[in-house]
């Protein structure tokens, strides 16, 4: 049902970005492992520009109120949405925050027909795995960023830490 977003898909969207309205919402998901409604639900207050990450998070104990490292690629992005007057860091061109409905529905599949993709929201999800996998990215940095549970490994689960610096180098890899 799900398919990661292909290197030449990846292309695309960077060379499209700012011509087709929202590709820079779905590259910010590429590049973080947010679940769309995460990232829509991610407040100005929590996003660290100087610091490089945000925090967000939702559905598991482990994904709640997490460290979302910014790769240096969306940067850019996120700054370009930034505002300080706005609760939200993700809102319409009118200034309202998004709900996932009318993401979904009014801008996603409305920007996937443009770029002629066949994708889910949850695709940039599958992507960031992805691609952090085949960039030799560490395993517990990789989970820790995506908000899963390690629970089930007691070494790197209650023994193992990461700084904010090793979540940057890792997303980095990408």
């Amino acid at each position: 049902m799900h398919d990661r977003y292909s290197d030449e898909e990846i292309k695309t969207l960077w060379s499209k970005l700012y011509e087709i309205n929202n590709v820079d919402i779905i590259l910010i998901m590429i590049y973080t492992g947010l679940r769309p409604t995460e990232l829509l639900e991610i407040q100005t207050e929590n996003v660290h520009l100087d610091e490089k990450y945000m925090v967000g998070g939702m559905k598991t104990e482990a994904g709640k109120d997490r460290i979302i490292p910014l790769n240096d690629k969306i940067i850019p992005l996120v700054k370009n949405r930034y505002d300080p007057n706005k609760k939200y860091l993700i809102n319409n061109k009118f200034g309202n925050h998004y709900t996932y409905g009318t993401y979904m529905n009014g801008n996603f599949n409305t920007c996937m027909g443009k770029l002629k993709m066949k994708h889910l929201p949850h695709d940039g999800r599958h992507t960031f795995a992805a691609l952090m996998d085949s960039a030799g990215a560490n395993d517990v940095c990789i989970k820790l960023i995506m908000g899963h549970s390690m629970k089930n490994d007691t070494t790197k689960g209650t023994y193992t830490h990461k700084t904010l610096e090793e979540l940057l180098t890792e997303v980095n890899k990408i």
